[in-house]
């Protein structure tokens, strides 16, 4: 009967030293015990019963019963909660790399479109898709990271590398216009260069950006459905930029109304009907509503707007019915665009400018008028005082003429000196050709020829007097204008 409590004794300290053991192992995992709190609460609770049923040496039967179901219920559970706190930390680990890979490939392969500020006449063409062995191994992952409930993760992943990629290619063109708010612009002519760019700008994004995307978000998430890839692109377009194009049509919209507004609506509208399938295939799904919301409104507000200012052009046309006409048959429209053209000929500061502007200002409208029922009912003679207008091309014969002299004062003179220092000496070599070809006078009346051209070539300038000899200059010191400096 000794022996055989000292064998339970023997055995129950072994129990007990090997459950000690085990404990300290499951601290070494401190972070994974952690989150598996309340299952170690109840072992914990239940060890100071196992210490005190084994500190008596020597206990009866009865008392190692009771000690053994403490046992099997302590060691029991911390099992079960060491075997899934290794198998789900180390799967936990694997995921996360995962993760880490299809960040890796995405960022490595997504590359900005290299462009110039200009896309007027540039060749866009669009960046090419992730090679089909990158796409394959992102479905591979995604796969996996799906199967344990890891997809808002790859999306959230995909769309922020993606969307950054395609607002870094946007950079280039200089979009600080599209936060231009109404506050700073007093009128649509302040901005109305930045509309042309808008639209071309536009049209760039969608053909030549979120086409790409389109595509590529189809083939890295098909596989998952329609639903998933299609909201991923939606969130892609809403980050990259689409919505700030679409804010400043409407700040354009909401500017206050004038004439030259409603070309420019004009233009947006054109801008927005050329890309108007390509809107509908692309954001033309659930997941793109807050875009066609947007888009809706705009087009809306356009016509709105253009409505609007023609409702009003209307009306002066109207008015002015009850106003006797002009007594001179003067159409009131042109006298109109004449007084706009006078007035800001008279906002340039440079009188060259103002006059350079002026003259193809009139000579646009003599272009275009000519041989048409306008410019018939104007008549010949409007016509030609806007093909010739004499102050303008006078103002710019006084500055050919101020150049030109500029020019021979600053280069005649010393080519005088050098003819006057080295003309005798070069004269005596057979080759004097090579060394002066023009006499003073001849190279004056040649520049003259460059601000006066007369029919012939230079030909007639040629250097040499009709004895075959250089003259001195002294003669030509004597006669040219440009002698006095």
């Amino acid at each position: 009967m000794a022996s055989s409590n000292k064998n339970s004794i023997e055995n129950l300290i072994a129990a007990s030293n090997s459950l000690r053991v085990s404990l300290e192992k499951s601290k070494a995992l401190g972070l994974a015990l952690q989150k598996s709190g309340p299952r170690l609460e109840e072992i914990s609770q239940r060890l100071p019963s196992l210490e005190a049923a084994v500190r008596p040496i020597r206990a009866d039967k009865d008392a190692l019963g009771a000690v053994g179901g403490h046992i099997n219920r302590a060691v029991g559970p911390a099992a079960a909660v060491l075997k899934g706190s290794l198998d789900g930390g180390l799967l936990e680990a694997a995921l996360d790399k995962l993760e880490n890979e299809f960040r890796r490939l995405l960022t490595e392969h997504s590359v900005p479109l290299p462009m110039s500020s200009s896309i007027g006449e540039q060749a866009c063409i669009a960046p090419s898709p992730l090679p089909v062995s990158v796409i394959q191994k992102l479905q591979a992952i995604l796969g996996r990271l799906i199967a344990n409930n890891r997809l808002e993760k790859c999306i959230s992943i995909y769309v922020e590398i993606r969307s950054s990629n395609v607002r870094a290619s946007l950079q280039a063109l200089d979009l600080d216009y599209l936060e231009i708010s109404i506050s700073e612009f007093n009128d649509v002519q302040s901005i109305e260069g930045y509309i042309a760019q808008w639209g071309k700008h536009l049209e760039f994004a969608v053909k030549h950006l979120f086409e790409v995307e389109y595509k590529l978000c189809n083939d890295v998430f098909e596989r998952i459905g329609l639903d998933v890839w299609m909201d991923c692109f939606a969130k892609i377009a809403a980050q990259a930029g689409i919505l700030a194009f679409l804010q400043f049509g409407k700040t354009v919209t909401e500017s206050k109304k004038d004439p030259v507004k409603l070309l420019k609506l004009l233009d947006i509208f054109a801008s927005l009907n050329k890309l108007r399938l390509d809107f509908n295939r692309l954001f033309g799904g659930a997941a793109c509503i807050e875009i066609q919301n947007l888009t809706r409104d705009l087009i809306k507000r356009v016509i709105d707007g253009a409505a609007e200012i023609f409702w009003e052009l209307l009306v002066q046309v109207e008015l002015q019915r009850q106003t006797p006409p002009p007594q001179d048959g003067e159409y009131e429209i042109v006298k109109a665009i004449e007084l706009n053209l006078e007035t800001w000929m008279k906002a340039y500061e440079d009188a060259t400018l103002s006059y350079m502007f002026a003259m193809n200002n009139h000579w646009h409208l003599f272009k275009h008028l000519r041989g048409t029922k306008l410019g018939q009912l104007l008549g010949d003679s409007w016509l030609r005082e806007h093909e010739q207008s004499k102050d303008y091309y006078a103002a710019v014969e006084r500055s050919q003429e101020k150049t030109c002299q500029l020019i021979v004062q600053a280069v005649v003179p010393v080519y005088r000196s050098y003819m006057q220092n080295y003309g005798p000496l070069v004269e005596q070599d057979t080759s004097s050709s090579k060394y002066a070809k023009y006499s003073v006078q001849s190279l004056e009346n040649m520049i003259l020829s460059l601000f006066q051209p007369k029919p012939g070539r230079y030909g007639s300038f040629k250097g040499r007097s009709p004895s075959g000899k250089f003259n001195n200059g002294v003669s030509d010191l004597r006669r040219t204008a440009s002698a006095v400096v």
